[in-house]
């Protein structure tokens, strides 16, 4: 008998639901279904739907990209024999439009079947061994589907686990068919193994009831951190263990049902504790990029993970059971939660869970009044104490499930460790306080899921940047001979653990986590000692670690010098770091810290610590754009895996700025100050100037109170030597931070704000070009930080700080945002990549500058000429511009296949993403830009877009869609960043002088000074545009050139 086709009629909504509906057609004949027949050949008609998962923080992907279906494989397999009853059909031509109808014919035959559909098939996955449950090698879900001839061999297809924070879209979904054509409220890993008895139907289609319902493979995890009353948080990372690599992409139950599926709901069940690298992924490290702040001081994440379904024993009662570990030899932890494997390691111990490191201060910088085990009391007969904790909250995922009519959790819930598929979990925690830390420090655990330190410190903590720094401190004969002076350190290794020496002890093959930390002896609090290195020609025995103090002669007044080393951790002593790759063990980690304390007290498993201190001190990781995991290729004389570092804050804001010299060179900012300012021969090694020229390194730097521009902020010291002042004459300016100041101290060179983020690490008074580390950019280089930003916890410029300009009249004035470049260059960061030289356009002298150091390169000598490869790669041939060594954090994930609406510069909801730029992208000819007259006029369009928000009103009106042709799609005005990438490349060098290239990006700041979060009145905006010489704005209804791009895959 001939098979008959199912006629199967679908719909896609990229609306807040995804449906691709199968219905049929309304003018089907008649159909009077036969139940009592199988294996007849007949024709079905079914629905196909895709639920939603609310979106509720920051997460990577929109609404609609969580709901995307590019394409679906539907089969029918026999219950009985297991045997396929149709043939695989792959659906691909989807759309957006909801009105837009396709028919898909399907063959199969009556009976009981099950009815399945996976979507997003060229997600990858592998085949697990039914018999061993070894992984097969790794193949698109397209290409394991293609042999799926059984249903044993399409349930032992399983997924690859997504990137935990920034997955790839579309999202891998699966589902069954249910007689429910609603998104029904079901146990799925019952249904999915219930078959279906399909009609025969005769010569005509029958319309099923119900619908195949498409379920998407990950759950979306989010938290959400809450000071309390008291307290104010800082989280600074958070880490992911035992999160599945792979998952069933058909769900399964928990033990032998009808099909089967097996005794293992997980992929990953048949873990052994020596082998949990092949199940699970190694715990990874998130530092403090990847949370986002609220106005209210909570701070959230979230990630999306595969499926991992685990119980906990009857022993689990309570929540405060869940995070209960075996103890060990000693008392110490041992990895085991028991209320999930009892007292030895099972496949139960897997459970997913987070650890979320987290400073919690008092509020306002408040102290408490203690005694001496920690404990607060009211009454001020203890001693005032500033409180600091670094705490260490642990949470295993679950404890949602089989709570009681009230919604009050059970002791069932409190077993409850699963992580299931296509839900959307919320975990809110509130912070309270640190005080049972401080009591199991001193004995009694009463909350296993949080450990940490607390320090009780007498004076306020010193914050410190990435860079070199000193400061001084007083600590008595007296109070170094006591039994309970002593310190601890601690540090994080190039895995993400944390390093912690205490007193001396610790693992000596990993001193370079203890010796960061300097002490000479200096005569009084005002004056810093001159540093001079432990080891080498110039060392004079003076200089200490922290571990020598205690023993240290004795010295009258009690007055050290604490130098910091910079938060690198490189073995070369001449500079040179080229072909070294350690940086990526010590960039974008969490802060680094030490104590000098009086009094110490250790839980017994060792996990709680409080302490008495004296001084505590942190110091903050070097931040960088650039992927740690992909490192860049050699380019000429360029080694391969370099990097740019950036320091996190700007210790010399408050100092006016002037210019007597710059460079010229606009990449390398090191070179310039090098030759231009230090007067250091090219090639040399030494420079003319000597530290004593530029640095005055006995002061400490001291930043006059400024109250200019809105900006109040007091005087203040900062815990770096003294700048040089300005050695020109004093021009004065009424837009400075010290308006119209004639004070000399309060003036600097611009060029030499860096200098005193560096140090003469050999002693001998001479500027080696291994000593000039960190410097002040070019504006080439500033324009890579800000095609960045999202990588950077503190990027240049602070759009949501910042709501309002000081200055409507002109943004020249609003001097308090302009960034100075090495090259005579001006940033205006408020409008993103806009340059100017220093003075041009009114521009008023800058206040800012960030410095930066290279990373991965040769710092024994200085030259000219790029030294670190660009972030993006560029294919000149094909036009196409690759992010490939960019971190991830600052690529788009999705890919737009049509115009861009007009957007801001920056947004802090999901639309802040049309300001980025995708994986790569490619450019049009320039024989192939619009042309819209003759003459001087040509190759130009008319840009008169100021009331176009929507992305209707640029799809009518884009001046791209022309190049839509021959199989391409997607050509639109580019947005500000890929117009300064190609401005970067040279492809506007044909621009006549005094015209513009345009992009669709809107200026975050209207006509009146407002930002997007006071107004949206768009027809005060101007657009981002590009000269040759530079970034700029435009007002609407410019003349402008359109240099099309599109997203394009790498």
């Amino acid at each position: 008998m001939k098979l008959k086709n199912i006629s199967i009629r679908f719909f896609t909504s990229l609306m807040s639901v995804a449906v691709v509906m199968f219905g049929g057609c309304s003018d089907d004949p008649f159909v009077s279904p036969d139940f009592t027949v199988s294996g007849e050949a007949t024709t079905v008609t079914f629905e196909l739907s895709v639920p939603q998962m609310t979106q509720v923080t920051r997460a990577a992907l929109t609404e609609d990209q969580m709901n995307r279906v590019e394409n679906v494989w539907v089969r029918t397999y026999s219950s009985a024999t297991g045997e396929p009853t149709s043939e695989a059909k792959i659906i691909t031509e989807l759309s957006a439009d909801e009105h837009n109808s396709h028919s898909v014919n399907l063959e199969t035959k009556s009976g009981n079947s099950y009815i399945v559909a996976v979507a997003n098939i060229d997600n990858m996955g592998c085949r697990i061994d039914p018999e061993t449950g070894e992984a097969g090698p790794e193949q698109s879900l397209r290409e394991l589907l293609k042999s799926a001839d059984s249903w044993q061999e399409f349930l032992a297809i399983t997924v690859k686990n997504p990137n935990l924070v920034s997955p790839d879209v579309p999202l891998a979904m699966s589902g069954c068919y249910l007689p429910e054509t609603e998104y029904p409220k079901i146990e799925w890993k019952e249904q999915n193994f219930t078959p279906v008895f399909i009609p025969a139907a005769g010569e005509v289609s029958y319309t099923m009831p119900g619908a195949i319902h498409l379920r998407r493979l990950v759950a979306h995890v989010n938290f959400n951190l809450t000071p309390g009353p008291d307290v104010s948080i800082v989280p600074t990372s958070y880490r992911i263990f035992n999160v599945p690599l792979r998952a069933y992409a058909y769900e399964r139950n928990t033990g032998g049902e009808a099909g089967g599926s097996g005794n293992y709901p997980n992929a990953t069940d048949r873990v052994t504790e020596d082998a949990k690298e092949e199940h699970y992924t190694n715990s990874t490290l998130y530092d403090d990029r990847y949370f986002t702040a609220s106005s209210d001081g909570s701070y959230s994440f979230d990630f999306w993970q595969l499926e991992n379904k685990q119980a906990g024993l009857t022993t689990c009662q309570t929540y405060t059971d869940r995070e209960k570990e075996l103890k060990g030899d000693g008392g110490r932890n041992t990895g085991i939660y028991v209320n999930l494997s009892g007292d030895m390691w099972t496949p139960a111990n897997m459970a997913t869970y987070v650890e979320i490191q987290c400073e919690v201060n008092r509020r306002n910088g408040g102290q408490v009044n203690v005694d001496g085990d920690g404990n607060i009391i009211g009454n001020n007969s203890g001693e005032n104490a500033y409180r600091y904790g670094n705490a260490i909250f642990t949470v295993h995922l679950g404890y949602c499930e089989n709570k009681d009519a009230n919604g009050k959790a059970t002791a069932a819930t409190a077993q409850d460790f699963n992580c299931r598929r296509n839900t959307n979990y919320n975990y809110n925690i509130t912070v309270n306080d640190v005080s049972n830390i401080v009591v199991e420090a001193n004995g009694e655990e009463r909350q296993p899921g949080m450990e940490g330190v607390v320090n009780d410190v007498t004076n306020p903590s010193i914050e410190l940047d990435c860079h070199y720094a000193a400061f001084n401190i007083q600590i008595t004969d007296d109070e170094r001979r006591s039994d309970q002076f002593g310190f601890t350190i601690e540090a994080w290794d190039e895995d993400g653990n944390l390093v912690s020496f205490t007193d001396g002890d610790g693992d000596l093959s990993n001193e370079q986590y203890a010796n960061w930390i300097e002490l000479r002896r200096t005569n009084n609090e005002n004056t810093l000692a001159e540093y001079k290195p432990r080891e080498g020609a110039n060392a004079d025995g003076q200089t200490m670690l922290l571990s020598d103090l205690k023993n240290a002669q004795s010295h009258q007044g009690g007055w050290y010098t604490v130098f910091v080393n910079e938060y690198v951790y490189e073995t070369a002593a001449n500079g040179d770091e080229s072909n070294s790759v350690s940086w990526r063990n010590y960039v974008n980690k969490p802060e680094r810290r030490f104590w000098i304390r009086t009094a110490r007290s250790v839980s017994a498993d060792g996990e709680s610590i409080y302490a008495r201190s004296k001084y505590a001190a942190s110091q903050k990781s070097i931040q960088t754009y650039y992927s740690v995991d992909n490192l860049t290729e050699a380019e000429g004389n360029i080694p391969a895996g370099t990097a740019i570092g950036v320091e996190n804050i700007d210790e010399t804001r408050g100092l006016n700025l002037r210019q007597s010299t710059y460079g010229s060179d606009l990449s390398n900012g090191r070179y310039n100050v090098w030759g231009s300012w230090l007067e250091g021969r090219n090639n040399g090694s030494t420079a003319d100037k000597k530290w004593n020229n530029v640095v005055d390194v006995t002061k400490p730097l001291t930043l006059p109170a400024v109250n200019a521009q809105g900006i109040s902020l007091p005087e203040r010291i900062a815990y770096l030597p003294k700048l040089a002042n300005y050695g020109g004459s004093l021009t004065y300016n009424n837009y400075d931070p010290k308006p119209n100041s004639r004070n000399a101290e309060d003036y600097i060179e611009a060029i030499n704000a860096c200098m005193n983020r560096n140090r003469d690490n050999d002693g001998d008074g001479q500027i080696d070009a291994s000593e000039l580390r960190w410097y002040v950019p070019a504006s080439g280089k500033y324009l890579r930080l800000i095609l960045g930003r999202n990588s950077l916890s503190n990027p240049v410029m602070d759009y949501a700080g910042v709501k309002k300009l000081f200055s409507k009249e002109h943004n020249g004035q609003n001097s308090s945002l302009l960034m100075y470049a090495s090259n005579n260059i001006i940033l205006w960061a408020m409008e993103g990549v806009s340059t100017s030289a220093w003075g041009e356009h009114r521009s008023n002298p800058p206040w800012n500058v960030r410095c930066i150091r290279n990373l991965g390169t040769n710092l024994s000598t200085v030259t000219n000429g790029e030294k670190v490869a660009a972030a993006y790669k560029h294919d000149a041939a094909t036009r196409t511009v690759k992010m490939t060594y960019y971190d991830e954090l600052s690529i788009r994930k999705e890919k737009f296949e049509s115009p861009l609406p007009a957007h801001y510069i920056w947004n802090a909801d999901q639309s802040s993403n049309y300001n980025m730029v995708y994986k790569a992208f490619e450019y049009s000819n320039g024989s192939n830009e619009v042309t819209t007259g003759t003459g001087n006029a040509a190759k130009r369009f008319r840009y008169d877009w100021h009331g176009a928000v929507e992305s209707a009103v640029f799809e009518n009106n884009t001046p791209c869609s022309s190049l839509n042709t021959n199989g391409q799609k997607g050509w639109r005005v580019p947005n500000q960043k890929e117009l300064a990438i190609m401005r970067n490349l040279g492809v506007f060098t044909n621009i006549p002088a005094g015209n513009y290239a345009a992009s669709c990006t809107l200026e975050y700041y209207d006509s009146d000074g407002n930002g997007i979060v006071l107004s949206i009145d768009n027809s005060k905006r101007s657009y981002m545009a590009t000269r040759s010489d530079g970034g700029t704005r435009i007002a609407s209804g410019t003349n402008a050139y359109i240099r099309c791009v599109r997203d394009v895959e790498p």
